[in-house]
């Protein structure tokens, strides 16, 4: 049981890691690339499911881009709290 809490915790290390690696690669994308229309899909596609309430506010550019981080940032520390919860029962 507690190599799975571990796990767990390096899961959320990960997947925040792939979101801030995903909202770079949007931004540069957005600012470089010559047709990014669909750029910015990937970033709401990897915060899902928080990204599905931030599509309701109204943000655009840089200011959406660290919205969806934040969600992503929420979602790790979530993954990370089931990991110690896991770790301290075992």
């Amino acid at each position: 049981m507690y190599k799975f809490g571990k796990i767990v915790q390096w899961i959320a290390i990960a997947y925040f890691v792939v979101v801030v690696a995903t909202a770079i690669l949007v931004e540069v994308l957005v600012n470089t690339g010559p047709d990014a229309n669909f750029a910015g899909v990937y970033l709401i596609a990897v915060t899902l499911p928080l990204s599905a309430i931030g599509m309701a506010i109204p943000l655009t550019g840089l200011a959406a881009s660290l919205m969806y981080v934040g969600f992503g940032l929420v979602q790790a520390a979530i993954l990370w709290i089931i990991g110690r919860i896991i770790v301290k029962k075992a």
